[in-house]
Order: structure tokens, then sequence, then C-alpha cells
């Protein structure tokens, strides 16, 4: 369920400067910025509108690029928070933003429509960044060191008491528990890497009384109160750690 991200921008945009979400854990390491290493001239008569999807690793990242742009000398339109991934896409395509950070997983399944997923995340990255050069003239920026996926969360207390430590534990509780509440957004659900994809993967069988469909951000709350016995989250998101939850290796 690889979410690696990178920054994404329309062919010929000042943009490439920017990269994002990186291909592994412990993938490199970042160079530090100094204070005044930035040329406060390098962009001057540039106006760059960026763009961002709708939740907090993106509204945060697209800030920061406001940001970065901005001191460099470009005149910067503030597009963020534009709801779902194929509309941030599309605002792009139509030159209603000049860059957005996005995720090379979505952008192999989603938009270009393959449906295998390609488990190498290099691999993934080199083949999203060619084709999408290709057929749309969109240039995918070089990845950062970080690197943001899907998973699968519980509570800690209902991971000791059901002994559920991956995604295969989790498949046999849904086989023995039907009415288990699995709580996803909307995207997830529908995507083949998504929850299509991991109950093909491991051969779970997930009634759709179940599931619960609910907004990205709700779902770790809803979680933590018992309301949602497994939900998809992001593994970037602090709410994680600071509400006790255990991520579901996906073993498979």
């Amino acid at each position: 369920m690889k979410r690696t991200m990178t920054g994404l921008a329309a062919l010929g945009a000042g943009a490439l400067l920017l990269s994002a979400c990186g291909l592994s854990e412990d993938d490199g390491s970042t160079e530090d910025v100094e204070a005044g290493s930035v040329d406060a001239s390098a962009l001057e008569g540039t106006s760059v509108a960026v763009g961002s999807k709708d939740f907090d690793e993106q509204l945060l990242l697209g800030q920061l690029t406001i940001q970065m742009l901005s001191a460099a000398g470009a005149d910067v339109t503030d597009e963020t928070n534009i709801q779902g991934s194929t509309a941030a896409r599309q605002a792009l395509i139509r030159g209603d933003t000049d860059v957005y950070y996005d995720y090379t997983g979505t952008g192999w399944i989603v938009y270009l429509k393959h449906t295998e997923n390609i488990a190498d995340p290099q691999e993934l990255y080199q083949s999203v960044a060619e084709e999408d050069l290709q057929q749309n003239g969109l240039v995918w920026g070089e990845p950062a060191p970080f690197n943001n996926t899907y998973a699968m969360a519980v509570t800690e207390e209902f991971a000791e008491e059901n002994s559920l430590a991956s995604l295969s534990d989790m498949a046999t509780y849904m086989s023995e528990n039907p009415d288990a509440t699995v709580c996803v957004e909307s995207e997830f659900a529908s995507r083949p890497d998504g929850l299509p994809g991991m109950e093909k993967a491991y051969d779970m069988t997930i009634p759709d009384g179940s599931i619960k469909s609910l907004g990205t951000g709700v779902i770790y709350q809803q979680i933590d109160q018992g309301e949602c016995d497994f939900g998809e989250v992001f593994t970037t998101d602090g709410r994680i750690n600071s509400l006790g939850l255990v991520l579901l290796e996906d073993d498979k």
C-alpha cells in the first residue's frame, strides 16, 4: 500500500525546485538549510500557483512550498485545500495550479490506470515519472527522504486482546468476526491498491455492512473511541503516536 510522494509540476514550471516524501524509511538524508541561503531574487517575476489536497500532510507541505517560493521572490497564489486526488490532479492539468505534492502509488494506480502495483518504491517512482511525462507532459520532482503509506490501525488494547500484529492476523480475525467494524475513507474503499487490493492479497472478506466510510481526519478518533475496530490511516500522521494506536504490519 505504497504512497511515496514527490513534487508534481506542469512541464516547464519553475516548481521543479521542489521535492517531498521519500522512497523508504532509511533512504538518504537532507541537507541543512541555513538562514540566508535562499536567493531572494531567484524567482523574481515568476508567478506560481501552489495546490494541495485537503488533509493535514498536504496542507502543511503546500504552505511550506508557498513560504519557500515566496522567499525566493516568486509571486505565489495559494490554491491549496483541493478536495480529493482527482480534483487536485485536474487543477494542475488545467493550469489552475503549477505545482503540488502527490504520491507515486496514486499516480500509478489512479491517474495512469494500472491495475497491478510495483512493490519497489524506486522502480515505482521511475515508472510513474517517465510515463506521466511522456503521456501528459507532467514532471515529478525528486523524492525526499520520508515515506507516507496507507496502513490499518487498531488500539493497543484491541491488538493485545486479539493477538493482532499484521494484516494476516486481521484477515483471520475478520473470518471469525465478520461483524467487526472497518473504517476507511471513500478513496481507499475503491482503489485497487486500497481496500479491494488488500482483501485480494490477504484472502480477506469484509462484509459491506462492516465497512464504515468516514472522512480521513475522523478515523483516528473513531478507532481510539472504539467506534472502529480497524481503521485506515496514513503512517506519517502524528495522531498514531498521540492516541497510542498500533499499525498492523503489511506482511504480504
